[in-house]
């Protein structure tokens, strides 16, 4: 299903919501049993449930003005839809048509949203915020955007205090599940540390030991493992810190790491990484080459052991 890989990537426990404006006069099935917050059905939904809501179907008569269920006689609202809109469909997964994609998440992986999006803006005013900032808005410029929520969110809605919502086009989601799914045949990782400016001797000392340079990181092959390397500024603009990543296809048990190495799994994959400081292993990266290979191999053997079943078990 749409989703499903970067529902993985992202270590969602919530499903991604679909949101369908529809404007004309089908059967409106699923409706709520009594009047309910349109933020309150996309929390339920990202739980699991489904809603089909008119305009007499919404408790808070914000939303009814920002989705187009009505239109506006004394004071316009916005961001607001402008066609008119009979009823709304919200459901769990994005295995049907729809207009907009409802992310509740949190904010270590809004960040991961916008690496996959190559960036993204985010406009919010602490007031019509699922409605109109994450629903009415993304549909209207079909860019997405991310909200904080508002207070009716968070008091009726059922938005915990680290959620957020993040509401993306269905052109957009499609391009995010494309890139996942490359991501995870490769093992590759996203980050944000653009290392473009990296002197000369650097990428020379990488090259030495066959590895080449990415946007943003330098990847290559270290005792028979895929290693990809990250490196950090310090404030006066040296790079003092590298973040070593080496993907693994295995399951967390299958895999012991020690210091300075930790691990997380990622949907099939389980990503062992380590933050080193250059200095305190002996690594000079502007210079050696063949010792930062030595190195970084010896780190690799020493701190990663992969359990591997016995052939000849059962």
């Amino acid at each position: 299903m749409l989703g499903d890989a970067i529902r993985a990537y992202l270590g969602m426990k919530t499903h991604i919501v679909g949101v369908k404006l529809i404007e004309d006069e089908r059967e409106a099935l699923h409706r709520p049993g009594e009047p309910m917050r349109y933020c309150q059905m996309v929390r339920e939904a990202a739980m699991g449930k489904e809603f089909t809501a008119l305009a007499e179907d919404m408790a808070c008569p914000n939303s009814e003005l920002t989705l187009g269920l009505r239109q506006p006689k004394y004071v316009d609202v916005e961001p607001r839809i402008k066609k008119q809109v009979r009823h709304v469909h919200v459901f769990p997964g994005l295995n049907r048509d729809f207009d907009v994609a409802l992310f509740v998440v949190n904010p270590s992986q809004v960040m991961t949203i916008a690496i996959l999006l190559g960036g993204m803006t985010a406009e919010f005013a602490g007031e019509l915020a699922v409605c109109g900032e994450t629903t009415a808005q993304v549909f209207n410029e079909q860019k997405p955007n991310v909200s904080f929520l508002c207070h009716g969110a968070r008091m009726f809605g059922g938005f915990r205090d680290n959620e957020l919502t993040v509401g993306v086009p269905a052109a957009k989601v499609r391009d995010m599940e494309e890139l996942v799914e490359m991501m995870i045949k490769t093992g590759g990782s996203l980050c944000g540390c653009l290392v473009t400016d990296v002197p000369r001797e650097i990428i020379r000392n990488f090259k030495e030991i066959n590895f080449e340079k990415g946007a943003d990181y330098f990847f290559g092959e270290i005792a028979g493992r895929q290693v990809r390397i990250y490196l950090n500024k310090d404030a006066s603009g040296r790079f003092k810190l590298m973040t070593v990543y080496v993907p693994m296809k295995a399951a967390p048990d299958d895999v012991r790491v020690s210091p300075p190495f930790l691990m997380k799994q990622r949907g099939s994959w389980l990503d062992v990484y380590a933050l080193i400081d250059p200095d305190k292993v002996g690594i000079n990266l502007y210079m050696q080459g063949e010792k930062i290979a030595r190195t970084l191999e010896s780190l690799i053997r020493t701190c990663i052991e992969e359990r591997r079943p016995d052939a000849n078990a059962g």
